[in-house]
């Protein structure tokens, strides 16, 4: 049985965006491309990529994707690979997990690049 998601960034809701909102999402990528990747293993990259895409590239601070989901759009066959990947992003607090429970899709807050770089100092759990 074939699993049915769309990861895809082109949506309804991201047509509908006016150039400036789409313009402002290209140059969080572009700050992220220049100043965080490099930071991240190539694994994290891939990560913050799809999750970035589900988020913030749909004018979002949130999204939901399964566990396997995510891995499989991520291309990592390992659990292990993908499950500490995961929490060296949440370690960075590049990304959090809000909502994780069986069976259903876990909601990720992922942070944008300009957030990571100038955490707001009244975030007691992003300032420690």
């Amino acid at each position: 049985m074939k699993t049915e998601f769309n990861f895809s960034i082109y949506t309804d809701e991201v047509k509908k965006l006016s150039s400036n909102k789409k313009l402002h999402i290209l140059r969080e990528w572009q700050r992220y491309l220049d100043e965080i990747a490099p930071l991240h293993s190539p694994f994290q990259q891939i990560i913050y990529m799809r999750l970035f895409w589900l988020s913030i590239g749909q004018n979002k601070k949130e999204c939901r994707a399964s566990y396997a989901d995510l891995k499989k759009i991520c291309n990592i066959k390992a659990d292990s690979t993908f499950n500490n990947n995961i929490k060296e992003l949440i370690k960075l607090r590049h990304v959090d997990i809000l909502e994780k429970t069986f069976a259903v899709k876990t909601k990720y807050r992922v942070y944008s690049p300009l957030e990571i770089l100038t955490p707001d100092k009244n975030d007691k759990k992003r300032s420690k």
